[in-house]
């Protein structure tokens, strides 16, 4: 199967998965976004994998920070993200990695905050008086976007991104 056609294949099964949420809200898009995060957290850390990131701590640290988003607003989302410097420290002090505290640490703290802080706003972006509105919007127009850079990169795309990471991501797409 091409990579063109694998893609639509996971837009006409994700599309209605992902709106559907959006659109009902609550527990239903929180169910979606941790699920999301989780995913999006394993990708980050294998990605990172020579920092020695400290993947429960991130893993805790991100479901705290959705939990918090959902249930108290902006500020115990950032509380659960604090909870990612807290978990990263004590599981490096029992960790048995041999990265320096630094890479490892840095390496969760970013994880959490890049992907926790993205999907806890949209969480928050759904709670708005106009949630629902806004965070279609704001859904639609990152696949709209991320559509746009796939079909320019593959159009013209000659020079290499990342080669290590995504071998196909040219800067052209970018």
């Amino acid at each position: 199967m091409s990579s063109f056609l694998s893609r639509l294949v996971v837009v006409a099964i994700g599309a209605p998965l992902v709106l559907g949420a959006v659109w009902l809200g609550g527990w239903w898009l929180f169910a979606l976004v941790v699920a999301g995060a989780l995913v999006g957290l394993h990708e980050f850390y294998a990605m990172a994998r020579p920092l020695r990131p400290l993947v429960l701590a991130g893993y805790g640290a991100a479901v705290g920070m959705l939990v918090g988003a959902e249930t108290g607003g902006i500020q115990w989302m950032v509380g659960g993200f604090l909870a990612a410097l807290a978990l990263a420290f004590l599981f490096y002090l029992v960790a048995s990695t041999r990265a320096p505290a630094t890479a490892a640490i840095s390496g969760t703290v970013l994880g959490t905050a890049w992907i926790g802080f993205g999907l806890g706003f949209l969480l928050l972006l759904r709670d708005l008086d106009r949630g629902r509105l806004v965070a279609m919007t704001v859904v639609i127009a990152v696949w709209v976007d991320d559509t746009v850079a796939y079909l320019v990169g593959r159009a013209v795309g000659r020079r290499k991104f990342s080669p290590a990471i995504s071998p196909n991501k040219t800067w052209e797409g970018f």
